[in-house]
C-alpha cells in the first residue's frame, strides 16, 4: 500500500506471508559444514529453511516538512529544508533445529537430531525472564539409540520474533544552485527494544533451552553529506 498525502507526507506499508522449504540452507560463514543427517536419505532433512520468516510487516514514511516563509532568514535557513523518515519492521521468528550434540548415528558428525517424545512448545505469552530461562521444553526430546537417526524434524521450532523502529532526520542547506550540504541524524532501534535471539538447542549443553543473545541495542549516528 502506498499513499501520498498533502504537505509532503507519504506512507508505505507492506505485509508478506511466505514459506521457504529446503533440505539444507547455505551457511556463508561455514560453507563446508556437513549438514545432512544421512546423505543417502536427504528427505530426512526436508523442512523449513533456516531463513524462513513466515510473517513480515513493514511500515515506512517520508515527511518533507513544508518550507517556512515567515520569520525572515530564520524561517528560510533554519526552519526550512527538513525531512523526517521512519521505518518500522516486524518479523516472526526464524526456525531452529534441536540436536543432541553427539554422534548418535556414527557418521562422524555431531549434528544428529534426537527423538521427539512430547510437545516441546511452550507458550510465547510469558514474561521475558521466563522466555529467556526456558524458551522450549528440552525434556520433550531424548537422544536416539546409538547407530540410529532421531525422529525429530529439522527446524521444528521457531524462535522469538523481532520488531525494530528506525528513524532519520535530514536538514538540507543550499550553498548554490547545484551545491548543498545535508546534515543527517540517524537512529537505529530507536525504542531500544530487546530482540531476543534463538535459544541454545544442543541437548548436552548446560544452557539448553536458554536464550543467551539478543539483537543490537540503540545506535545513533550523525553525519554531513556534500552534494554537488
Amino acid at each position: 500500500m502506498r499513499r501520498r498525502f498533502s504537505r509532503g507526507f507519504s506512507l508505505t506499508a507492506s505485509y508478506t506471508l511466505a514459506k521457504s522449504i529446503d533440505e539444507t540452507s547455505e551457511d556463508k560463514f561455514n560453507p563446508t559444514v556437513v549438514s545432512f543427517v544421512d546423505s543417502n536419505n536427504r528427505k530426512l532433512d526436508r523442512g523449513a529453511s533456516d531463513f524462513d520468516t513466515r510473517h513480515t510487516m513493514v511500515v515506512s514514511f517520508v515527511w518533507e516538512l513544508p518550507a517556512t516563509v515567515r520569520w525572515g532568514l530564520v524561517g528560510k535557513h533554519v526552519l526550512s529544508g527538513w525531512q523526517l523518515n521512519g521505518i518500522t519492521r516486524a518479523d516472526s521468528g526464524n526456525p531452529f533445529t534441536v540436536v543432541t550434540g553427539s554422534d548418535t548415528n556414527l557418521d562422524g558428525n555431531n549434528n544428529d537430531r534426537p527423538n521427539l517424545t512430547a510437545n516441546p512448545r511452550l507458550s510465547p505469552d510469558r514474561p521475558r525472564d521466563a522466555l529467556i530461562a526456558r524458551y522450549f521444553e528440552p525434556s520433550a526430546f531424548r537422544p536416539a539409540l546409538e547407530g540410529s537417526v532421531g525422529n525429530a524434524g529439522r527446524n521444528l521450532l521457531y524462535g522469538p520474533g523481532s520488531i525494530n523502529w528506525n528513524m532519520s532526520l535530514f536538514k538540507a542547506i543550499r550553498l548554490s544552485e547545484r551545491q548543498r550540504l545535508q546534515f543527517r541524524s540517524e537512529f537505529f532501534n530507536l525504542m531500544n527494544h530487546v530482540n531476543l535471539a534463538n535459544p541454545v538447542a544442543i541437548l548436552n549443553s548446560g544452557n539448553v533451552g536458554r536464550i543467551l543473545d539478543a539483537g543490537e541495542a540503540r545506535v545513533v549516528q550523525f553525519g554531513m553529506k556534500y552534494v554537488f
